[in-house]
């Protein structure tokens, strides 16, 4: 079931400035997908988009199979969202702000949200201010959590975390997707963090969608080997058509390549996604620069 669905959205500020130029991808109820490409490619702007705060120029957005004219606030009620930035009243007390909340939330869950608290070991008296960066990132996702959402919008919840919250941080997100079985959609350029969480990426670039496709199928596109400079200069320029990317060191190229990959007596290895993915993106940039 498709509780997303984007549909080829466009969005510039100023003529000057096209960020969202063609998107389209969508969404399924218990699958967990990674929004991925370079900072400032347009990744926060489509979640604004998705979430109502922007107004595209063309395309539409689809939640839960339903338009969001004149549904906006009740669609809204059923979507989660930790943004990129955890800022709250200095002040107001960790019981404070989660019932200030909650006041948003018809459905929001009293007995769920002390589960959350206990579990990401927060403290209802807690001010805001006092809170680690890691203690607001699980704010927030109780937050997001606590009136039971069917799909889970997350903007680069730990791009200001140090590793071990970045771990902590997503420990306690891979618990409660398995428990709820809710829907996530995270944008995030720190591939590491969810290379054993996400069924599928999309990899927006340039204002456009390269691809959405399955994990294991992203994993199992390209492959990579190490290639001396002089065994490079020997490739036939037909076979370098199946290079996605190459990254030059001081003996020769580390080389990424989809099948049939290249021949020769090359050991070729599975890159991780992080690599597949920087190499997608370099082999854009090779093309623009050409």
């Amino acid at each position: 079931m498709i509780l997303l669905e984007v549909k080829n959205l466009k969005l510039g500020f100023g003529r000057k400035k096209q960020v969202l130029k063609d998107v389209s991808f969508t969404v399924s109820k218990g699958k967990v997908v990674a929004y991925v490409g370079r900072n400032a490619a347009g990744k926060t702007t489509t979640i604004k988009t998705i979430l109502g705060l922007y107004v595209p120029e063309s395309g539409e957005v689809n939640l839960f199979g339903e338009t969001r004219r004149g549904k906006q606030v009740k669609l809204r009620e059923r979507i989660g969202y930790v943004p990129e930035v955890h800022d709250f009243y200095d002040g107001i007390s960790v019981y404070g702000a989660l019932d200030y909340i909650s006041s948003f939330y018809p459905t929001w869950d009293k007995s769920y949200e002390k589960k959350l608290v206990k579990q990401f070991d927060l403290d209802y008296k807690s001010t805001f201010k006092s809170l680690s960066r890691g203690q607001k990132a699980k704010l927030f996702l109780t937050f997001a959590l606590s009136h039971r959402p069917e799909l889970l919008i997350l903007d680069e919840p730990t791009s200001h975390l140090d590793p071990v919250a970045r771990v902590e941080f997503w420990e306690s997100t891979i618990d409660l997707i398995a428990e709820t079985e809710v829907a996530v959609f995270v944008s995030t350029h720190i591939l590491t963090d969810i290379e054993n969480v996400a069924d599928e990426y999309i990899l927006l670039n340039k204002g456009y969608i390269d691809f959405q496709t399955v994990a294991e199928e992203l994993r199992q596109s390209i492959k990579t080997t190490f290639v001396t400079k002089e065994a490079f200069e020997q490739i036939p320029e037909e076979e370098k058509k199946n290079i996605v990317a190459k990254t030059r060191g001081m003996k020769g190229y580390d080389i990424y390549a989809r099948a049939p990959y290249l021949k020769g007596n090359f050991k070729w290895e599975t890159a991780s996604l992080e690599n597949i993915i920087i190499s997608y993106l370099r082999k854009n940039e090779e093309k623009d620069a050409a």
